[in-house]
C-alpha cells in the first residue's frame, strides 16, 4: 500500500507545475490532444512541452526520455510565437526546449497553433 502512495505522488507532483505564458487566474489550459480536436475560430489556452527543432517550435503531449528532448505522442506546430517571451530555454545539439511546461493561448488550424 505504501509503494502504491509513493509512486501515485511521484507521478501527481511533478504535474503540478506552471505554465510560464499562463493566462488569467482560473484559466484551465487543455492538452494538446484536445487542442487538436478544437475548433479553428476558437482560442484555446494550450499546455505543453515546447522544442524547436530543425527550425520548428512545436508544442508537444509529451517529451521522450532523450538527450537532447524530443517530442512524443502527438503535437502542435507553433507559428507566431516570440522565444524571447517563453522564459528560461535550455539548448542542446542545435535543439532548444523549455524545461517548463509552457501554456500559449492562440487557434489551431490544421496541426498548427497561432499563437495571438
Amino acid at each position: 500500500m505504501r509503494f502504491l502512495l509513493l509512486a501515485l505522488l511521484t507521478v501527481a507532483i511533478p504535474a503540478c507545475g506552471s505554465g510560464t505564458d499562463s493566462g488569467a487566474p482560473g484559466d484551465s489550459a487543455i492538452t494538446v490532444k484536445q487542442a487538436l480536436t478544437a475548433k479553428p475560430s476558437e482560442a484555446v489556452l494550450v499546455r505543453g512541452a515546447l522544442i524547436v527543432s530543425g527550425g520548428t517550435t512545436r508544442l508537444c503531449y509529451a517529451t521522450l526520455e532523450s538527450y537532447p528532448l524530443q517530442c512524443g505522442g502527438p503535437s502542435l506546430v507553433v507559428r507566431g510565437l516570440d522565444l524571447n517571451t517563453v522564459g528560461e530555454l535550455t539548448s542542446a545539439n542545435g535543439v532548444t526546449w523549455s524545461d517548463r511546461e509552457v501554456r500559449l493561448r492562440g487557434t489551431v488550424t490544421d496541426g498548427t497553433l497561432t499563437v495571438s
